[in-house]
């Protein structure tokens, strides 16, 4: 992650801190109301909440600097992308798997994740193949096939 994008989740989770905080204190709402109208699960909204300015500082920073799970396979993953931007993420993941003996058991969901944020980093997007082409085809009585070639 870039430090540019590194400050700019800073700054949006102490944004939403904030909101969370004058909703609650100034705006005297619930936490449950909080929690849908910032779209968070309340217990995110409860955790802010508790924390003061120190911990909340502490906790942003851990986030921040933790790595991801599937950070030591990324340049495996940026040449695929690269050669094969068509490569849906299930197909990643199995080549991860094969390529990998090491390769840690994650869901394919964070194999997704992962390679979504790949293809924004790099400016990689998905290249649909073709679409397939359907045609109809002519009426036929019961049991007639007519093959087109």
């Amino acid at each position: 992650m870039t430090t540019k994008a590194l400050h700019k989740n800073t700054q949006s989770t102490d944004h939403v801190r904030q909101k969370i905080k004058r909703f609650y204190e100034e705006d005297h709402q619930s936490i449950r109301w909080i929690a849908r109208e910032l779209n968070l699960n309340f217990r995110t909204v409860k955790k802010y909440l508790e924390m003061d300015q120190r911990e909340f500082e502490q906790f942003s920073d851990t986030v921040i600097n933790r790595g991801h799970i599937l950070d030591p396979y990324r340049d495996f993953i940026i040449g695929r992308l690269s050669q094969y931007q068509e490569t849906p993420a299930a197909q990643m993941h199995d080549w991860l798997k094969e390529n990998h003996s090491d390769f840690p058991k994650v869901s394919p969901k964070t194999v997704y994740n992962y390679v979504m944020k790949i293809r924004q980093e790099y400016g990689l997007p998905k290249i649909s193949e073709s679409e397939r082409q359907y045609s109809a085809l002519p009426e036929t009585a019961p049991g007639e096939y007519v093959c087109k070639v």
